[in-house]
């Protein structure tokens, strides 16, 4: 006798995900896991690129023990740097774990035995959920948390290919709002907070080129002209990546509703949803961009 279909927690409908379903979840997770390593290297470069303009600063320094204060100085200021966007760090974390997470859950190789790994990128994930509460005055509602903990214990000690339909299908319509809250303040913090720092960085070397360099012949050189024009061209690719970091961030948020939406019944998508598609394919710009910003002039 067939036994029917109840209406219990997690248990959204009989049927489990298709296999492009699940590649589509998988490439998702992977993307964005990815993703969050990109905003941390936009704040790095631009620091260092001030940092640069800093030592240049006190090359011009006649005492030498006023250089040594100027460049400690300079090293101090480069460090606090690193970490000025604490609105970005939550939304990171935040992302980060997430995509951990779904990256696990909706594998193709999906362990038998679920175990220790899952409860600890669970747990991971709502100590993320609470550092971005405490950072940010947009709260992730405490629903969230509470049913991401539900998830793991739903799955259990072992795993099966029933239960991770179920958990997902549950999983990605709850996270909809925590994705959609990180990704809006991950924005904020490179539009409001780093666009303006950049801008002022830049100013700040143009002017001391001129002043320390340029309007004293004996000091050009090679060397100098062509740190100045590698320089100009950090600048260039660093709010290439900012501006990419945001478009990319942005299509996160929108692939992934769009990714929720897909899941309800299981259906062969065919291939990867354009929004996925184009989510990776930001990513993958984005790799681009740092390469050449990593590379030798």
């Amino acid at each position: 006798m067939l036994m029917p279909c109840f209406p219990m927690i997690f248990l959204f409908s009989c049927s489990v995900l298709s296999g492009s379903q699940l590649k589509n979840i998988n490439a998702f997770a992977i993307a964005a896991k990815n993703y969050s390593h990109f905003p941390g290297e936009i704040i790095r470069k631009t620091q260092e690129l001030h940092y640069n303009n800093d030592i240049l600063e006190a090359s011009a320094i006649p005492d030498s023990g006023q250089i040594i204060r100027s460049l400690e100085k300079a090293k101090a200021q480069y460090e606090r740097g690193l970490r000025f966007s604490k609105k970005a760090d939550a939304s990171l974390e935040l992302i980060q774990k997430y995509s951990a997470l779904l990256a696990q859950l909706s594998s193709n190789s999906y362990a038998e035995d679920l175990g220790k790994n899952a409860r600890e990128l669970s747990r991971d994930l709502n100590s993320a959920v609470k550092l971005f509460n405490d950072q940010v005055s947009t709260q992730i509602p405490g629903t969230v948390g509470k049913g991401i903990s539900e998830i793991i214990t739903f799955l259990g000690s072992r795993a099966i290919k029933n239960k991770q339909a179920k958990a997902l299908k549950k999983f990605i319509p709850a996270a909809d709002t925590l994705m959609e809250l990180s990704t809006r303040n991950l924005v904020d913090a490179l539009d409001t907070d780093l666009k303006p720092l950049l801008e002022s960085y830049r100013a700040t070397f143009q002017i001391d080129y001129r002043t320390l360099i340029f309007n004293h012949s004996d000091r050009i050189d090679y060397n100098m002209l062509r740190f100045y024009i590698k320089t100009n061209s950090d600048y260039e690719d660093v709010e290439l990546l900012r501006t990419g970091c945001i478009h990319a961030v942005e299509k996160m948020a929108s692939s992934h509703k769009e990714l929720r939406n897909n899941i309800l019944k299981k259906k062969d998508l065919g291939e990867l949803l354009p929004g996925v598609k184009d989510f990776i394919s930001d990513v993958s710009n984005l790799y681009e961009i740092l390469n050449k910003l990593s590379g030798s002039f």
